[in-house]
C-alpha cells in the first residue's frame, strides 16, 4: 500500500470483528512499530500483547472506576463521564487483541517515542486490512500498581511514565477509504509565515 493512502485511510476503529489477529501479523505490526525514531535511539519501549477477552473486561470495568474517581468535576468530563457509567461500555470496544505499548524507562522523551513507535504501528495495521484505536481510558490504571499487576507488568516500572494503547483487529465492512485535504481544509490548519507555508497543524480534521 502506498504510505499516503495509508495515512489519508487510517481511522480509529470503535467496531471489531471477532476475528484473531494470528502472531505472524503482530510480529509484523511491532517490527513496524520498533522502526520508529527515538531520542538517541533509546528505543525505551516494550509491547504486551494480550488475548485474554475475560482479563481485558476486568481491565475495563476497574479501569473505568479509576478513571470515574479521577475525573475532574466540570461540564468538560461530562460526555467521559457517561460513557464510563455505562455498564455495558467496554474500554478496549472488545477488540480481539490489546497491544500495550510502556516506556520501560525515565529517559527524556519517552512519551514522544513510545507515541512516534504506535503511529507506526497504526499505519502497519492499515496496510495489512486491520482497525486499530488509541486507547486512553486504560491509562491512568494501569500505571497504578494493581493495574501493572493485573497484566503482569514489573513493579519496577516507574507508574509516573505515560504509555500508549492500541489495541488491533479485523476492521469490520465499513472501513473507508481515505482522502487527502481539500484546499480549504488544508489552508484552516496550516499557519503562513513571511515567504514561506509553515504548516504548524493546531487543529485536528480526523481521528
Amino acid at each position: 500500500m502506498d504510505l499516503n493512502d495509508a495515512i489519508c485511510g487510517r481511522r480509529s476503529t470503535r467496531d471489531f470483528t471477532a476475528q484473531a489477529v494470528d502472531d505472524q501479523k503482530i510480529r509484523r505490526l511491532i517490527d513496524a512499530a520498533v522502526h520508529a525514531p527515538s531520542a538517541s535511539n533509546g528505543q525505551p519501549w516494550t509491547f504486551t500483547v494480550v488475548r485474554d477477552q475475560g482479563l481485558l473486561n476486568r481491565v475495563s470495568d476497574a479501569a473505568k472506576v479509576h478513571m470515574l474517581a479521577t475525573l475532574p468535576a466540570g461540564p468538560p468530563s461530562d460526555r467521559q463521564r457517561m460513557s464510563l457509567s455505562d455498564p455495558d461500555f467496554q474500554i478496549f470496544y472488545h477488540a480481539p487483541v490489546l497491544i500495550l505499548i510502556s516506556g520501560i524507562t525515565e529517559r527524556p522523551w519517552v512519551v514522544e517515542d513510545c507515541a512516534l513507535a504506535a503511529e507506526n504501528l497504526m499505519l502497519a495495521a492499515y496496510a495489512d486490512g486491520l482497525g486499530t484505536c488509541w486507547i486512553g481510558y486504560a491509562q491512568g490504571y494501569l500505571n497504578t500498581a494493581k493495574g501493572k499487576d493485573a497484566l503482569g507488568l514489573p513493579a519496577t516500572w516507574n507508574p509516573r511514565l505515560r504509555r500508549a494503547f492500541i489495541e488491533g483487529a479485523d476492521e469490520d465492512s465499513r472501513r473507508r477509504m481515505g482522502r487527502g485535504l481539500t484546499t480549504e481544509e488544508l489552508e484552516r490548519v496550516l499557519r503562513r509565515y513571511p515567504g514561506d507555508i509553515g504548516a504548524d497543524m493546531t487543529r485536528r480534521l480526523r481521528s
